[in-house]
């Protein structure tokens, strides 16, 4: 019996390492406080998410990288995973919107046109890369 909880542990031990690994290679190339709100697919009303911080992090060497929401440091709302078809729009001076792949819709606001400007601008930049598939 021991052997079988020894080797269990074994392979959680294994699994955090990779997770953790994972991690130290993943790169944050923009991070900003914003105001979130998503289209109900179904019925079409605003469902207002609230304060959260939007990142757009990554692998590089993989060209992996993904836009992701969080409540707070530790609690992602969604992952978006970016591809060479993925669009966004500008909109205004504070926001950007977005589908994802099952056709939800995001509406970013953010606090000042500074911040909107910057992370559309790393936004672009990511996906020149996806779809040229150079390295950085």
């Amino acid at each position: 019996m021991n052997s079988l909880n020894e080797n269990q542990n074994e392979n959680e031990n294994e699994n955090e390492n990779e997770n953790e690994n994972e991690n130290e290679n993943q790169l944050v190339f923009s991070a900003k406080l914003i105001s979130l709100t998503k289209i109900n697919q179904t019925n079409s009303q605003f469902e207002n998410m609230g304060k959260v911080i939007v990142a757009i992090t990554g692998i590089p060497d993989l060209f992996n990288y993904q836009i992701i929401f969080y409540q707070d440091k530790r609690n992602p709302i969604s992952t978006i995973f970016l591809n060479k078809s993925f669009n966004f729009q500008s909109q205004n001076q504070n926001f950007l919107t977005f589908y994802e792949e099952n056709n939800q819709k995001w509406i970013l606001n953010f606090n000042n046109s500074q911040d909107s400007i910057e992370f559309s601008t790393q936004l672009a930049f990511i996906l020149i890369l996806l779809k040229t598939q150079i390295l950085i």
